[in-house]
């Protein structure tokens, strides 16, 4: 919650928790036209747009809301996790994919053993268990560590 000292922002926080984020980006606007460099006016901005799920908009309040407060614990908050969602080399991310395609590898060679296996044997002697479902295992834990990577990156995230 913002520490919000003017009473116009005291009333559009209301209207924000009501969950009428059309009037409040109309107000605000109006509001910031007035007071240019009222970070609290930006950061209410950045969480409206963010609910209304205008991604650019809210992420150009952020920015403008730190540039005038960069110490503001909220502002600041954001902006780290804004900072870290665009980060390639985050450590979880690295981990994560490192264990994703750690599970394909391992998943690839167990079905390169089978398949080695297979043609070894006398073939005629068709296994369905034996063979049709461990490559099926094996194609679907590859696609369960790819998505379950993009999975657990947004739940890390969230």
């Amino acid at each position: 919650m913002l520490n919000l000292n003017n009473n116009k922002l005291k009333g559009l926080e209301k209207k924000f928790d009501n969950e009428e984020y059309s009037g409040v980006v109309l107000e605000l606007n109006r509001f910031l036209k007035l007071h240019p460099k009222d970070a609290e006016g930006y950061y209410l901005l950045f969480r409206t747009y963010n609910m209304l799920g205008d991604v650019n908009s809210a992420i150009s309040s952020l920015k403008k809301a730190y540039s005038l407060n960069p110490k503001h614990p909220e502002i600041k908050e954001q902006m780290e996790i804004l900072h870290d969602s665009g980060n390639p080399t985050n450590k979880s991310d690295v981990i994560l994919l490192i264990f994703s395609l750690l599970i394909f590898v391992v998943s690839f060679f167990y079905l390169s053993l089978l398949l080695t296996d297979y043609v070894l044997k006398d073939y005629r002697q068709f296994n369905f268990v034996g063979f049709v479902v461990p490559i099926m295992a094996v194609y679907l834990s590859g696609v369960f560590s790819l998505s379950s990577y993009k999975f657990i990156k947004k739940f890390l995230k969230d």
